[in-house]
């Protein structure tokens, strides 16, 4: 078998070796410029025996010093020119420049025949042409090119004739005569690339300009020729650089940096300059690009009012922006891990074209309100869609059903619509997941895979909806691209403008009121926001003043009771402030006998409460105050030393100014009982030293010391106080 396929490739190297000879083979090249005449193997025939005849001249050639003329006589003549013998192939032509020398009508004819019996019997082959004087000669004084396909005698021995009858008439020559595929050179430009359409300010750090060339010749071009991209408009721009190109090929041209940030209008003209060109016809091509501010903007009547902006920096002038922070996605639910459907049943379609119908996700009355209507369930798409209604539309593959999409009643979120597919098993560990957060519902695409893509064809991006009871007004949307979790080919795809069609924006039900920040169609960029240039945040909300997003931070101060001299590692969350008081992020911390903390988590928002909690290895679990905290600007302070009121139901050891912690529950049973006793009492009968969890004091060895402390909680009747 090996052999086999081994022969068909060195076969069909061989034939593609010898079409590729045939093709360039030229079989008659001919511009009498050799001393002889007729050449080696041509003929002359006089059929008149008159003195008009076939005959070199140094004057008037089309090139070189010499061509060949038939000349006029006044009682009339028949003279023949037959060129050597040579065999047809497929795509041969015959080429050859014709001149009249008079500008009188006369009664002139000139014929081109073919032959495939012998060079004598040229008048009784196949006439290829016939012109005649004043009816289809070429203007006086100037060569014509005369181009004949010979595709109808491939194969065949033949010899052509050129035959010249005139009574008292014409002076004609020939010049420059090729059978076969002589090389002829022909380059054009075929496609402006980028810049084109919309083109975002500051979208990219730089912008590079790069157009399509192909060479329509039948030869390559080995000798680097030019290429020019110019610019005018807003901003003026010329470069140019020297490549080459192999017959039959196209190629993409890359050119000189640009930098660009005025918006309005700009002019392209990108040419070529290949001396010999035949076409000068496909040698320029001109375009334009608009420089438009895609970073924030709505507000306008068809948005819904909906203003957006984004975390570029080039968002500076908006009135408010949001920063990038990636949600944690702790204890979210999957719908689909590493290309499986694992929802239990909620999938319509499958996970290349599919939707999953969320219902019942959000707490009793808590809805989300998008166009002023309230929503209670999800539909989330495998494309990107972000369904507030059931509708087949969701499982439309890529915006090439843009106006399908836009036709159906259904309010739609489009955070990334391409065409994705999770069942791409070249890219692995991919996932799609929800989480409800405090006032968040957070939907995360992880790594979803491209369709058709490679192993790096991947990309991460989220989606947090604010919800409420209700929200008073339109819930503020906030779409995260996470640019360290995208694939590299991916993004080397859309730094070069070649991802599938796609869209990021959103409609309402009836399509009346829409926003698009991106969109691709077939003829390119309709809206130019940026989305992967850098890991990137983009708000959507009713206030142009409130489209914020940020991690926040968390200064807090907290002391152990026996360990308050050392440190240890514990757990701090944040949880809702609403029941069952789910746990929304956890952070283990390292405690420093200072007590100090600065730290971040990525779910707390504005205008919403939630509680902290402190978990150790040892002590007791302790909840922050009733009613939950706010962060203000993303940031909370906040010292459970500094009374026992900073723990719910004031449950925090008092000792001189401080307040600490609880010590001895060991078992983590929430009380601090006999059973914490008994293990302490043990650590010490069996002199436990290092690091174990009945060492309260932190001071590597199980003793007295950490037994009273335990001793004095249980005789307190110390327990957890929670919610």
């Amino acid at each position: 078998m090996k052999f086999f396929f081994i022969l068909i490739f060195l076969l069909s190297l061989h034939a593609y070796s010898d079409n590729k000879n045939a093709y360039a083979q030229t079989k008659i090249d001919e511009n009498f410029e050799g001393p002889e005449f007729p050449p080696e193997g041509w003929s002359v025939i006089n059929q008149t025996q008159s003195k008009g005849e076939w005959k070199i001249t140094d004057r008037l050639p089309r090139s070189g010093t010499q061509c060949v003329v038939s000349n006029f006589t006044t009682t009339g003549s028949e003279n023949i020119l037959v060129t050597k013998r040579f065999t047809v192939s497929e795509g041969d032509s015959l080429v050859f420049y014709f001149r009249q020398s008079f500008w009188n009508n006369y009664q002139d004819t000139f014929e081109v025949f073919i032959s495939i019996e012998d060079s004598l019997s040229i008048m009784s082959g196949t006439r290829l042409i016939s012109l005649k004087d004043s009816i289809s000669y070429p203007v006086p004084f100037s060569y014509e090119r005369k181009s004949l396909s010979l595709n109808d005698f491939a194969g065949e021995t033949c010899w052509i004739g050129f035959r010249h009858v005139n009574l008292d008439g014409d002076n004609i020559r020939l010049d420059e005569i090729t059978v076969g595929q002589a090389a002829f050179s022909e380059v054009g430009v075929t496609g402006n690339l980028f810049p084109a359409g919309n083109v975002s300010t500051c979208a990219f750090d730089f912008l590079i300009p790069k157009a399509t060339i192909e060479n329509f010749g039948n030869s390559d071009i080995s000798t680097p020729f030019s290429i020019t991209y110019k610019i005018t408009g807003v901003t003026e721009y010329t470069s140019t650089v020297y490549d080459t190109l192999s017959m039959g090929n196209s190629k993409t041209i890359y050119f000189d940096t640009l930098y660009a940030d005025l918006p309005g209008t700009c002019e392209i003209t990108i040419f070529t300059s290949l001396e010999g060109d035949q076409n000068p016809g496909n040698d320029t091509l001109y375009s334009e690009f608009n420089i438009v501010n895609a970073n924030f903007g709505g507000g306008l009547i068809v948005n819904g009012n909906y203003y957006f902006s984004n975390s570029n920096t080039c968002s500076f002038q908006s009135p408010s922006f949001p920063e990038f922070c990636w949600k944690d996605t702790t204890g979210s639910t999957s719908l689909i891990i590493n290309g499986e459907d694992v929802s239990g049943g909620l999938l319509t379609g499958d996970t290349d074209n599919g939707y999953f119908r969320l219902g019942n996700i959000l707490p009793d009355n808590v809805k989300i309100t998008y166009y002023k209507t309230h929503f209670d369930s999800v539909f989330i798409s495998t494309n990107g869609l972000i369904g507030f209604k059931n509708n087949p539309a969701l499982k439309l593959s890529d915006p090439e059903h843009i106006m399908e999409l836009m036709s159906k009643p259904v309010p739609i979120l489009s955070a990334l619509w391409m065409d994705m597919d999770y069942g791409n098993s070249i890219s692995a560990e991919n996932r799609l997941c929800y989480k409800v957060a405090g006032n968040q519902l957070i939907i995360t695409f992880n790594k979803v895979p491209l369709r058709s893509g490679g192993e790096d064809d991947y990309i991460s991006y989220q989606i947090v909806i604010e919800t409420g009871n209700p929200v008073s007004q339109n819930s503020k949307l906030i779409l995260q691209y996470n640019k360290e979790q995208t694939g590299r080919s991916f993004i080397e795809k859309y730094n070069n403008e070649k991802l599938p069609l796609n869209l990021i924006g959103m409609k309402n039900t009836f399509s009346n009121n829409y926003l698009i920040y991106r969109g691709k169609d077939p003829n390119g960029l309709i809206q130019a926001g940026p989305f992967l240039n850098s890991s990137l945040a983009l708000t959507i909300g009713t206030s142009d003043t409130a489209l914020d997003n940020k991690c926040s931070a968390l200064n807090m101060r907290v002391l152990l009771e026996a360990g308050y001299n050392s440190g240890d590692t514990i757990e701090v969350s944040i949880r809702d402030h609403m029941a069952p008081y789910k746990i929304l992020e956890s952070k283990k911390i390292y405690l420093s006998s200072s007590g100090i903390i600065n730290t971040g988590f990525t779910i707390p928002m504005m205008n919403y409460r939630y509680y902290l909690t402190v978990d150790h290895r040892n002590s007791l679990y302790t909840w922050s105050r009733e009613n939950g905290e706010l962060f203000s600007d993303y940031v909370l302070d906040y010292d459970f030393t500094a009374g026992q009121s900073m723990a719910y139901g004031g449950n925090l050891a008092l000792f001189e100014d401080k307040t600490y912690i609880y010590t001895g529950d060991i078992n983590k049973d929430d009380v601090i009982d006999s059973d914490d006793l008994i293990g302490i009492s043990n650590g010490i009968s069996e002199f436990y030293l290092g690091y174990n969890t009945e060492d309260l004091t932190l001071d590597g060895v199980v003793d007295l010391e950490d037994l009273v402390y335990a001793y004095n909680n249980v005789k307190n009747f110390i327990i957890i106080m929670a919610p």
